[in-house]
């Protein structure tokens, strides 16, 4: 039942951050999300509401079985997102990256014909 129940909850989660249109997740993401509503922006406080806890406790079951599809590379930064591991490439760098760097997407790495 302890599964059952924390795949109900991902499911919630992933709902609060897909259904942009339905009433209760605009209300959610208000309250919560503060503006931005991703997988890195979820997080939980003291004083929020014990269904927001649980939906923020079982993002990482998303987060585990979850693949980025890019689109046309104009959505994540390339060097700040955690893609799907749970440290942004960034934290993964050996070597000095640029102020400038770290605010270019995905589509500013693609070569037309190349990838």
């Amino acid at each position: 039942m302890r599964q059952l129940n924390s795949a109900h909850l991902a499911k919630l989660g992933w709902r609060v951050l897909n259904e942009t249109d339905s009433l209760w997740t605009r209300v959610l993401r208000a309250k919560y999300c503060r503006g931005r509503c991703g997988f890195d922006d979820i997080s939980m406080k003291t004083t929020d509401s014990h269904m927001w806890h649980v939906i923020a406790e079982n993002i990482g079951v998303l987060r585990k079985g979850l693949g980025v599809a890019v689109g046309d590379g104009h959505g994540p930064l390339f060097r700040t997102h955690k893609w799907t591991r749970l440290e942004a490439l960034i934290g993964l760098s050996t070597g000095q990256i640029s102020p400038n760097e770290l605010s270019f997407l995905v589509c500013d790495y693609w070569e037309e014909g190349r990838g």
